[in-house]
């Protein structure tokens, strides 16, 4: 929370709540009577300047290099806990210790990001996912330029990969090899195999499987109801069916489930970060390829736009905010307008021997 309207002394007054460098501020503004929510967040965010001593230009020279962009990223930090969904602060959240790459340096230059670059794709990372990474740094630094707390983005402009769409998707074959591995693992890795059914069976992403929760399936409707940032990119709730498959093994998960996270961190209680290590080993097993936990998903849009021919209901499934995303997947109908082309021929050529043969 960091501000709502409260009653004060019988009076629905501004209060705010929130937490700058470890340390919590509450405090009461004017009544919502004198004050609009817009001046009341404009008052707030004076005075969260105030604390950080962004205002005067003495305070931005105090801070320099190294922990000046460490401040950059732990201030982005705070602000997107309590201004975006759960899921892109997730995201957000495994990046920031490659960022350590940036916040040990006292300056930073496009040579600096080329060799983030560099380094990244040498660890096998995809340049998508080095895009978005840069992507979310210049959000951050971006933001600390119109705080006053540095003069220039660094990141701005910077030369992205060029990103070629993906639709990998395990073949017949291949997905009975990969469910053969994954229960080869049961043992070392009990959860992998519902991981990758759950991903296989709902189209859902890593993230919103690994963080389901007993609370958002409801057995007596068969549906999984994911909020708002959880199951999509977008603002919308996500409502998923339960495929029959499905309904057994996400019962034994709750069973087991202590915290009530179906996929939880023993140790820990709260979900699991990744399947990165069992993943890969079960995709060796299985001698499958160029292949990544997210393609389970375009598998999952691949067959289900086979089955069914109902792009609208892929579509809503997936959560796609447009259709022209889910449209990708239509490739694989070429095959019926082949039978399509076929059974054409097929009459024309019919009515074609007919008449030969009467004339």
């Amino acid at each position: 929370m960091n501000l709502e309207a409260r009653k004060k002394d019988g009076i629905k007054t501004w209060y705010y709540d929130f937490t700058l460098r470890g340390k919590r501020h509450r405090g009461w503004l004017k009544p919502t009577s004198a004050m609009t929510k817009r001046q009341a967040s404009i008052r707030l965010r004076k005075l969260k300047a105030k604390i950080l001593g962004d205002l005067p230009a003495r305070r931005r020279t105090r801070i320099k290099g190294a922990a000046l962009f460490k401040l950059i990223f732990n201030e982005y930090e705070e602000y997107l806990k309590t201004h975006k969904p759960r899921s892109y602060y997730g995201r957000m959240e495994y990046m920031f210790s490659n960022f350590e790459f940036f916040t040990k340096k006292n300056a930073i230059s496009a040579a600096d990001i080329s060799k983030y670059q560099k380094l990244r794709a040498s660890q096998g990372v995809s340049g998508t996912t080095i895009n978005r990474e840069l992507n979310y740094c210049d959000a951050a630094f971006n933001r600390a330029v119109s705080r006053n707390m540095i003069a220039v983005n660094p990141f701005t402009g910077f030369d992205k990969f060029e990103e070629l769409e993906r639709t990998r998707f395990l073949t017949e074959d291949e997905l009975v090899r990969f469910l053969r591995a994954a229960a080869y693992y049961e043992i070392q890795a009990p959860h992998l195999k519902a991981v990758v059914l759950t991903a296989i069976l709902t189209g859902l992403r890593k993230r919103a499987i690994l963080t389901l929760h007993k609370g958002e399936i409801n057995f007596n409707l068969g549906l999984i109801i994911k909020f708002p940032g959880q199951a999509s990119r977008n603002k919308r709730a996500g409502v998923i069916p339960i495929p029959d498959d499905l309904v057994d093994i996400l019962k034994s998960r709750i069973e087991q489930s202590k915290s009530g996270y179906l996929f939880e961190n023993p140790n820990t209680g709260q979900p699991m970060r990744d399947v990165k290590k069992s993943f890969k080993k079960a995709l060796k097993k299985a001698g499958i390829e160029d292949f990544r936990f997210h393609d389970l998903r375009h598998t999952f849009a691949t067959y289900a736009m086979v089955k069914s021919k109902d792009i609208r209901g892929v579509q809503e499934i997936l959560g796609h905010k447009n259709i022209q995303t889910t449209q990708k997947y239509t490739h694989v109908l070429a095959r019926e307008k082949v039978n399509i082309v076929n059974g054409v021929g097929k009459l024309v050529a019919e009515v074609m021997g007919r008449k030969i043969s009467s004339g």
